[in-house]
């Protein structure tokens, strides 16, 4: 379950993101990602799935019918260096191509007319620091993005940055659950270009705080507080929207490893 509490501005009605054309609402819904992993010697490649989906009903007077507040399905594959890299925890290249999709389309609040479907690719490549205990993830690279469903090629610019922290431990010989906080930041900033429309965003930036409590084996409770950013790239909608998810629900988080562990 989530609230979602939305600031938005005049203009965005077009665009082919559901957190950006969003009432404010009560949701539920479902995410998840699965990454399979291969490192060689040299280099390594992470092949990954995202999958997020939640629907809210709107109650009290004038409501319409159930919409989304987030509907994405994202592909992206990530050419990297192995974990256990020479030069330890310096700055590395990378190169990622990603697909994102949606299962259904946005639809315009105001005209109720669907708009087309998100087919966004993007390729991204630049440097990135390779993981510690704490600094999980740090990306800066450029990026070239085209929507297949209303084509314009934008040129930008894209980081990350993702901070961990876990409390608890051992107590003697005894385990005991690890609390872990979670800081996760991605920002998209796309230049100006000669057929940018009222559908593309020129800045999307998303902030997500979460803290898992371990409950069994490897099934947390999650509570996160998620912020997205965003801002349009015409007169009629440079002014900054928002959208505020507060989520609580449970998490199975599991790293396996083939051949060395059984599955389940």
């Amino acid at each position: 379950m989530s609230l979602n509490q939305a600031s938005k501005p005049e203009g965005y009605g077009s665009v082919p993101e559901s957190r950006v054309v969003a009432p404010s609402s009560w949701v539920a819904g479902v995410s998840g990602r699965f990454v399979l992993s291969q490192e060689r010697r040299r280099t390594a490649t992470d092949l990954g799935i995202s999958v997020a989906f939640a629907k809210q009903g709107m109650t009290g007077a004038g409501s319409g019918p159930a919409s989304e507040s987030a509907d994405d399905v994202k592909i992206d594959v990530t050419f990297r260096p192995p974990t256990f890299a020479e030069g330890g925890y310096g700055w590395k290249p990378y190169v990622r191509g990603l697909y994102d999709t949606e299962f259904t389309p946005t639809e315009d609040p105001k005209t109720h007319v669907r708009n087309p479907r998100q087919m966004a690719v993007r390729a991204t490549g630049g440097l990135l620091r390779m993981p510690t205990p704490t600094w999980r993830r740090v990306e800066i690279g450029l990026a070239v993005e085209n929507d297949l469903g209303q084509p314009n090629l934008q040129y930008g610019v894209q980081g990350a940055l993702e901070f961990e922290r876990r409390f608890g431990g051992r107590s003697g010989n005894i385990a005991v659950g690890e609390l872990s906080y979670r800081l996760r930041n991605d920002l998209t900033y796309f230049l100006p270009s000669a057929g940018d429309k009222p559908n593309n965003l020129a800045l999307r930036y998303n902030m997500v705080h979460e803290l898992t409590v371990p409950l069994v084996d490897e099934l947390s409770l999650a509570i996160a507080a998620d912020f997205f950013m965003y801002q349009g790239k015409v007169a009629t909608n440079r002014t900054p929207g928002t959208s505020m998810l507060l989520r609580v629900g449970l998490t199975y988080d599991r790293l396996w490893k083939p051949r060395y562990q059984p599955f389940l």
